[in-house]
């Protein structure tokens, strides 16, 4: 039980700050996901990482982010509630499939473009979209953990993304009609890694090319 409230049946995500169970709410009786520090690191930078995560997550409300209900403090260490979506990550897809198809790859692409875009609005940089931190429910795509995420003003930092030659899309990796997905403003480069999984190499010529630039 967490704070006399939350009746935890099982843990369904760890990370390197957090653990995640699902929890019974006894006070209205639905499920919940809380997140809890991980007690064993509960240094006061430790802990004031997971409480910026905390407030920069509460202060996001959009459909594909888990919506933050409440947080608190449990024998010193916090931990905060949200909306529990059922699903699997990314990573456990790719894990076990492989490889995904082109259409797919572009589909959960553009759906995380969504929230992020939504949180660089709010001034908020998430800095850790990977597959481990996407959730896959039914065709809904929701993106989680701004555990390391910062605020600031989003034309800065993408102005200076923009001339670091590491974070340049290959273009070679340029759908047609889909190049905005691969070079949005947040450097979410490894789409292009995923990309080579769903198709394979890069194409060699424009006669072969599904991916190549016009």
């Amino acid at each position: 039980m967490i704070a006399d409230r939350y009746k935890v049946e099982r843990e369904i995500g760890r990370g390197g700050m957090a653990t995640v169970y699902l929890c019974t709410d006894n006070q209205g009786g639905e499920n919940v996901a809380v997140k809890l520090l991980r007690p064993e690191l509960g240094s006061a930078v430790v802990k004031e990482r997971f409480l910026r995560e905390i407030s920069f997550a509460s202060e996001l409300d959009h459909p594909q982010i888990p919506k933050v209900l409440g947080s608190g403090i449990l024998d010193g260490v916090p931990f905060y509630v949200m909306t529990y979506i059922d699903g699997e990550s990314l990573r456990a897809r790719l894990d076990r499939e492989k490889q995904l198809p082109i259409d797919e790859a572009i589909r959960i692409a553009q759906a995380i473009a969504r929230p992020t875009a939504y949180a660089h609005s709010r001034g908020i940089i998430h800095r850790d979209i990977k597959p481990a931190n996407v959730l896959l429910s039914n065709d809904s795509v929701y993106v989680l953990d701004f555990g390391v995420a910062r605020a600031h003003g989003i034309y800065g930092p993408w102005q200076r993304a923009k001339q670091n030659p590491i974070l340049k899309s290959d273009k070679r990796w340029k759908c047609p009609g889909h190049g905005a997905v691969l070079q949005s403003p947040n450097g979410h480069w490894w789409l292009l890694y995923n990309g080579y999984r769903a198709n394979g190499p890069p194409p060699r010529s424009r006669s072969t090319a599904r991916w190549s630039s016009e």
